[in-house]
């Protein structure tokens, strides 16, 4: 025999139903079954350009404003140069996994913005075995390099870690 399948009637703003499904054939008894409608919100089209636009802007504005970046996928740099001359270079070496070090990226973005007698320069390591890793025998990220404006190696490691937490504080 055919299945037969009895629904029971609901007001139109009731967000489920129930349905009464019935098979005497298969000698399975009469049983209850819920069935959920999701409303889904509508969006005017016009609110959503203008939100559209809006996050479209923010991302090109950020990147605008974002850090120079000298090696994006771990490749070994020249960091003679890459260096700013007549500035003192901050190097930065982050990994987009480590929370730490986009917690620095985003102090050190807000820190650059007043401060221009120093180029912050970001390195992404990827992980600790990519080619820059093994350039500068990084153990761990994120790490700091200092350099003067001649381009002379100033501090590194746990010196270079204090000192750019001391220059975020100013």
């Amino acid at each position: 025999m055919d299945q037969a399948v009895v629904h029971i009637g609901f007001p139109q703003n009731v967000r489920s139903k129930n349905a009464f499904y019935r098979s005497p054939a298969s000698g399975q008894s009469a049983s209850f079954h819920s069935v959920r409608f999701w409303l889904q919100p509508r969006v005017p089209r016009l609110a959503f350009r203008l939100s559209s636009l809006l996050l479209l802007w923010l991302l090109v504005a950020s990147q605008a404003l974002a850090l120079p970046t000298l090696s994006e996928a771990g490749e070994r740099i020249n960091l003679a140069s890459q260096l700013v001359e007549g500035k003192r270079n901050v190097l930065f070496f982050h990994a987009p996994w480590s929370k730490t070090s986009s917690r620095y990226k985003v102090e050190l973005e807000r820190w650059q913005k007043t401060h221009e007698d120093t180029a912050v320069l970001l390195v992404n390591v990827k992980t600790l075995k990519s080619p820059v890793a093994k350039q500068f025998q990084l153990q761990s990220v994120p790490t700091f390099a200092i350099y003067d404006a001649e381009g002379t190696l100033q501090e590194s490691g746990q010196k270079a870690h204090n000192e750019v937490v001391k220059m975020l504080k100013e």
